[in-house]
């Protein structure tokens, strides 16, 4: 409990990696908007984040909490289902 309750990762597989330390359950937060220098600061960026970083604190004990980077590649975003070709696909639903 006294590490990070999130991480960053800049891939899909990084993310997955984060999943394996924990009981296997995974939070991904991901906000191409995110901006600063370090994690906490992009965990403060935005509302968004804000809330996933203090739901993170409050249930690290039960399950693992990832931030993909802003900076990841758009292939890695598409990897989780997100991002352009999904909001694409799924535009005339």
């Amino acid at each position: 409990m006294s590490s990070n309750a999130v991480v960053e990762s800049f891939s899909y597989d990084g993310v997955n990696d984060a999943g394996k330390k924990g009981n296997g359950v995974i939070f991904v937060a991901y906000d191409p908007s995110a901006t600063g220098d370090s994690l906490e600061e992009k965990l403060q960026s935005s509302l968004m984040l804000q809330v996933f970083s203090q739901v993170a604190r409050k249930h690290q004990a039960y399950a693992s909490f990832a931030f993909l980077s802003a900076t990841a590649d758009k292939g890695e975003v598409a990897n989780f289902g997100a991002g352009n070709e999904v909001s694409e696909k799924y535009s005339d639903v």
